[in-house]
Order: structure tokens, then sequence, then C-alpha cells
């Protein structure tokens, strides 16, 4: 896992000629482009743009339509295209381990496109390479799945079996998840679209992929893997160097990132990262006025967000983004410390930024004094801490003083 780090002004040149190379809205004669540069009413541009990167860059307001990494795409804005197929690459070959060329992907609105996203091109791939129907084809998940399994499920009209957890532990036992299995084969299901999670919403769990790969291997069925790491894909990978959830799975097609959590982007940047036999399933044709036509969910995109995760990803390197990380981890402990000291059970995963706390442990009032949260608003069983780069050790000290 490498990637060097720039000096800022080494990002400031880079992004400035990336966007010098889109096509200019005030300089060029553009009659059939449907988009222009903001409203200069309502955003009057000024000195607090200057060089300002990312301000330039929303400003210029270039449109990142379809997927840069399978082919032809709107030579408008070539220049920032290539910056966002940089932030696949670093994401895909040096945090989740796919060999060079191996894969396609693009900054998606947030997670849950990026799952749903996931979920669309495998339910495609049976259909179209097997001669399925949406009725042979389930998603199989755990309880504490996010919610987004189930807008997939419904928005591509197939079913889904949900596999309970152990409540202390949050994992999946062997023997629930045989029945499981059981129950969708007896049900008539031939193809599984496998749903794990690299840190969970609530807890910061993470699915044993080698028992799920063991169990499925026991049956006639034909299964794949969408690893859900919108929580955990910018920490687990840093922390656990020994990360199974990634592309050297062979099981694996395709797997979700989200910058706007760890990684501190602006809200609407998300991460889908597929192999690249897997990502023709979702290429729309009729898109015959994209140039390369589209396979991505939403059609239209941010450039902007896509050039603010190469800034960051840029600026930290990996280096810096591994230290960012451990530092995360270190005020956790501190945090988990304070627990035991005080006798107050709670889950976490060690590798994971997330403390999660039986409601029988504190109150309510405290809990919505600090701001966790609930996992329900009615009758809460659980409150959850998150460390980010906000929460600094005096907060922490100052919740464990008044619990």
């Amino acid at each position: 896992m490498f990637w060097e780090t720039k000096k800022d002004n080494e990002i400031q040149d880079v992004v400035l000629s990336a966007v010098s190379k889109n096509v200019n809205f005030r300089d060029n004669v553009l009659l059939g482009v449907p988009g222009t540069h903001l409203d200069e009413k309502v955003f009057p541009l000024n000195d607090t743009v200057g060089d300002n990167p990312f301000l330039t860059a929303f400003v210029a307001n270039p449109n990142h339509i379809g997927m840069h990494t399978n082919g032809e795409s709107e030579i408008f804005f070539a220049g920032t295209h290539g910056l966002e197929n940089d932030v696949i690459r670093i994401c895909a070959e040096e945090i989740m381990r796919a060999e060079k060329d191996s894969y396609d992907g693009y900054i998606s609105s947030g997670g849950t496109e990026a799952n749903i996203q996931g979920v669309w091109q495998l339910r495609n791939f049976y259909i179209e390479k097997f001669g399925a129907s949406v009725d042979d084809i389930a998603i199989l998940h755990s309880n504490d799945t996010h919610y987004s399994v189930y807008k997939a499920a419904n928005l591509l009209n197939i079913n889904e079996y949900s596999i309970p957890v152990e409540n202390e532990s949050r994992a999946v036992f062997p023997k629930d998840l045989r029945l499981t299995i059981e129950k969708a084969v007896d049900d008539g299901i031939k193809y599984f679209i496998v749903f794990l999670n690299m840190g969970t919403t609530m807890f910061g769990s993470v699915d044993d992929i080698e028992l799920f790969v063991k169990e499925l291997k026991a049956f006639d069925i034909k299964f794949n893997i969408h690893i859900d790491g919108a929580f955990g894909g910018f920490i687990y990978p840093f922390t656990n160097l020994n990360n199974k959830l990634c592309f050297k799975n062979p099981f694996v097609s395709s797997i979700t990132m989200d910058a706007h959590k760890m990684l501190q982007a602006p809200y609407g940047t998300g991460i889908f990262l597929s192999k690249r036999e897997f990502s023709e399933f979702t290429h729309t044709k009729k898109a015959s006025y994209v140039k390369g036509q589209d396979s991505t969910l939403c059609g239209s995109r941010s450039g902007a967000n896509a050039i603010s995760v190469w800034m960051i990803l840029s600026s930290y390197g990996s280096e810096g983004g591994k230290e960012f990380c451990r530092e995360l981890l270190e005020r956790t402990n501190i945090l988990c410390d304070g627990l035991k000291s005080r006798g107050v059970n709670f889950y976490r995963n060690k590798f994971m930024n997330i403390v999660t706390i039986p409601s029988t442990e504190l109150t309510v009032e405290l809990a919505r004094k600090y701001h966790l949260v609930l996992d329900t608003e009615t009758n809460p069983k659980w409150f959850k801490i998150v460390v980010m780069d906000h929460v600094k050790l005096d907060a922490i000290n100052l919740f464990l003083a008044e619990l």
C-alpha cells in the first residue's frame, strides 16, 4: 500500500492544469453541451476563488458522467476525468489490492448508490450469463447490514435473506449461516449476491469472508461477493494489514468505499470499485449521446467531488493516511480503556474507531447530551460513539468523567 505525498503547490498545479484541459464555457463556442459553469449572478467570481484548486473546480463545474476507467468518455472534461481515474487506481490497486488494469469504478453520490450499483451489476450478470430470472437470485446478508441492502432488493425486485448475529460478538455463527442458505435454496434460489460488511454502520463489525465462502461452496450454487466498506474502507485496510475483504479474493466482484466519512471529503462522495468483467453488465448503450455511453447508476456527477478526493489522498499520501488512522485508533483505545476501568460493557472491533455501548450501561439523557447515535429512537438497545478527527481527548475524558 503506497502512493506518494504531494506538496500543496504540486496539488494546486496538477488540479489547475487538469481544469484548464477541460472545455471552458466562457471562452469556447459551445452550442450543444447541456451544462455550464456555476451561475455567476448567484455565485459571483471573486478573489476568494483565486488559485484555490477545489473552488476553481467547483466553479468550473465539470460533469463526470459515465465511468472513465473502461474506455472512452466525454472529451469536454477529459482533464479532470484523469484525476478521478487516479483516485480509482489508488483505491482499487493500493488499498483493495486489485491487479493492475483489472478493475473499473467511479465516484458515486455515496455508499448507498455504490451498494445498489454492486447488486445491480451482479443481478444483471446472473440474468445475462446464466439465463437466471429475478426469482432465482437473492441477496444474502447479516442482520447488521446497512439499510441500503433493502433498497437494492426492492429496486431490483430480488429477494433478500438476513442472517442473525450473536448479540455480544456481532458475528454470524456457521449454523445460522448454513440454515439461512438452506432456506433460500429450498425457496428456489440458485444465485447469491453475498453482501459483506467491512465495518457495519452501528457496530463497526467486520464479516468473516472465509466463513461465508466455505459455507457457500458446500452448496451447488453460484455466488459472488459485494463488500460494503462505506465506513471501514478508509480505516480497516490501514489498521489491519491482513485484511481479507479485498480483490485478492476471487469471489469478490465489487467494493463500496465512502470518502465523505473517514476521508473527510464533501458529502455526496462515495466510491464504487468493480472487477472489470462485471462492470459491463450495467453498460447502458441507450445513452448513445454520451461518448463511451454510461455504466453508472446516477449518470451526471460532480467532478469537483472527485477532485476533492484526489487532493486529500495526494496531500496525505499512504504514510499520512496510515498515521491518521493510527491516531484515531489510539484515541479509541483510550476511550475503551476508560470504559473498562469503569466496568462498562461495550462492543468494538479492535481495528475500528467505533465503540457501541448497551443502553443498560448509561442513560438516554447522557447519550443525547454527548450526541451518541441511538440504534433506534424508541426503546434503544445500543448507543454508538465514533472517534472521528474532531473527537479529541478532552471530549473523551469529559464524557468518561461524567459517566
